[in-house]
């Protein structure tokens, strides 16, 4: 089993977006009731509208700075191996939407961006993110 200790590099609609710190996404779907038995409790759940939402945290604002709110693209990173001569971890995500942009100016550590994605299928039974291993 590969294990993955560090994000070597994130891009965003063709840019690259430097000093990510940490990235987190999130897969989700709202649940609704598809058939009951008549009692206090469903006994089938079907999702619908699946999505994902990535969020990002980064210590260089300029490539944040000159996003704007609803700008797409993929969504794209690499993550480096936890042992040398491993794969590294190639992550894409179809059809990013830039939800979400907060940028910190502290007064004495460096500025840090945090942005949010929201991610959708483009069609019923299609998966917006692809996992996979590449060699460097």
């Amino acid at each position: 089993m590969n294990r993955w200790d560090s994000i070597r590099q994130v891009s965003f609609a063709g840019g690259s977006l430097g000093l990510v710190t940490a990235v987190r996404v999130l897969r989700s779907a709202e649940v609704r009731p598809a058939g009951g038995d008549g009692d206090a409790f469903d006994t089938s759940v079907q999702l619908d509208r699946p999505a994902i939402t990535v969020e990002l945290a980064t210590r260089s604002t300029d490539a944040a700075e000159a996003l704007a709110l609803g700008d797409a693209g993929e969504l794209a990173l690499t993550l480096e191996p936890a042992r040398q001569g491993q794969p590294a971890r190639e992550v894409r995500l179809a059809g990013a939407v830039l939800v979400g942009l907060e940028l910190v100016y502290h007064q004495t550590v460096p500025a840090e961006a945090h942005l949010r994605f929201r991610i959708e299928a483009a069609g019923p039974g299609q998966d917006p993110f692809s996992a996979a291993e590449v060699t460097p």
